[in-house]
């Protein structure tokens, strides 16, 4: 389920603030809404939070995960942004470079053949790429945008959304971003609501 449903009516989400540490302090100030309205299933939603994360640049973010989470996000000068979520069930992470053209090459080419291309530019790329997991299942949804899973230790299953742009917005060199979910395989259902979200509002 790489969507969120389109057909379910929107449910009400309670919203959680995410406490974040800056490189610079915010330009502006954000409130947070008390709840988000999500077109998920009301069984789903009463299982859910919808955490907030206030970026440097008059931009906020919203992860959709299990409720009872807890964790920070730090937001950095370039605003890139990396947020841990967890609980002792599951863990969220969700990454961001900041929009610049050689970290995107860097983070995407574990993941992407173009990235690998692109980080020639820079220097290269040697690390790992996504098939040195070991046994993964994978899915391409377009050539910058993939799905993915394995299993880790304790039989945990991870599922990611990882999600490169040689071309990223405002003219300011590539964009990458990695979000993944992991915890024991009968919260795999939830996870999908947390990866379907980002791919609807994380635009790389």
């Amino acid at each position: 389920m790489p969507f969120l449903p389109t057909s379910v009516a929107p449910t009400e989400v309670p919203v959680v603030a995410v406490p974040t540490s800056y490189a610079s302090a915010p330009s502006t100030s954000l409130g947070t809404p008390q709840t988000v309205s999500l077109p998920i299933p009301q069984l789903i939603a009463r299982q859910m939070a919808a955490y907030l994360v206030i970026l440097n640049n008059g931009q906020s973010l919203t992860i959709l995960g299990p409720r009872g989470l807890k964790g920070k996000a730090m937001v950095a000068e370039d605003g890139s942004y990396d947020v841990g979520l967890s609980s002792a069930q599951v863990a969220i992470q969700v990454f961001s470079d900041g929009y610049c053209g050689g970290c995107s090459a860097g983070g995407g080419a574990p993941f992407f053949p173009a990235a690998r291309k692109d980080a020639q530019a820079y220097g290269g790329y040697e690390g790992p790429v996504l098939p040195a997991l070991g046994p993964h299942s994978e899915r391409f949804l377009n050539s910058g945008t993939l799905f993915y899973s394995y299993f880790t230790k304790g039989n945990r299953q991870l599922i990611g959304l990882a999600s490169y742009n040689p071309n990223g917005p405002f003219g300011l060199g590539g964009a990458f971003y990695v979000v993944t979910f992991s915890g024991p395989q009968s919260e795999k259902g939830i996870g999908r609501y947390t990866i379907a979200h980002a791919l609807s509002t994380l635009s790389p």
